[in-house]
């Protein structure tokens, strides 16, 4: 059987990515996502300690969620407070 004729857009005539084209990469968004993530950000840039207030009291375990995913690690911590850990300082 003949693969499927391909089109200028990089799919075959079936509908499906062609050969070598293997499409959106894993974790792009497409445009609707992007719209969605742009409104969220608008939304909590015009009073983000009201809606950080909200998420503390009315979603607990989902605001502690966000610290966690946001915080700098122990590890990550250490390094910012000793930049200076491998310099001997004064003889």
């Amino acid at each position: 059987m003949a693969p499927p004729s391909s089109t200028t857009n990089g799919r075959a005539a079936n509908g499906q990515f062609g050969p070598g084209n293997p499409g959106r990469p894993p974790g792009a968004r497409n445009r609707a996502s992007h719209r969605v993530v742009a409104a969220i950000l608008e939304h909590f840039e015009a009073d983000p300690k009201r809606i950080l207030g909200t998420i503390l009291f009315s979603h607990p375990n989902a605001y502690v969620s966000l610290l966690a995913r946001l915080l700098p690690t122990p590890a990550e911590f250490a390094e910012a407070e000793d930049p200076g850990e491998s310099d001997p300082g004064p003889p």
